[in-house]
């Protein structure tokens, strides 16, 4: 079905990596950036040997549409009714979705606040029941909250802010 896209519900699948990057969009206005897992590596001497820190994004949705989304996903955490309630980062704001499978087979958590962005997912290589297993949102509140426990306020207008002076810092380098 289309509803098991939204949490990496694909015939072939998708990574953690990928859903975090998609998901990053809904709180960054809507720009799509390559992801990756290093941001900068050199050698003993200082040479560069892969370099992350210009990357150029692409618009994937307006500002409108991720804005939306993201106060739609603000729901699913803060709502009694929503699959994630009580699970947002301590004094962030927190979007997320949950998403389980046909069967119980997959398990996924995607979510984030003004910093950071991740999603968790439960299963197996196989098709497996999990039912048994923890939940994805209990893996995500646990992880978050110690990521964020030293880290200021910050809202969804900061990042914002921060991704139009990074593209413009690019465009000045063209």
């Amino acid at each position: 079905t289309y509803s098991a896209l939204a949490t990496g519900g694909t015939e072939t699948g998708v990574t953690t990596l990928e859903m975090a990057a998609a998901y990053a969009v809904f709180g960054n206005g809507g720009y799509y950036f390559d992801p990756y897992s290093y941001y900068k590596v050199t050698d003993r001497n200082g040479n560069i040997i892969l370099d992350n820190t210009r990357l150029e994004p692409e618009r994937a949705i307006s500002e409108y549409a991720a804005d939306t989304m993201r106060e739609i996903m603000y729901s699913t955490i803060t709502q009694s009714y929503g699959t994630a309630y009580g699970h947002q980062v301590s004094g962030f704001d927190t979007f997320a979705k949950t998403g389980t499978s046909s069967d119980n087979y997959d398990k996924w958590f995607c979510g984030g606040t003004p910093y950071y962005v991740t999603a968790v997912w439960l299963g197996f290589d196989y098709n497996e029941d999990t039912s048994e297993n923890a939940e994805a949102t209990a893996i995500f509140s646990s992880f978050f909250d110690d990521v964020h426990a030293n880290l200021d306020y910050r809202d969804y207008d900061d990042v914002k802010e921060e991704t139009a002076l990074y593209l413009e810092s690019i465009k000045e380098e063209e």
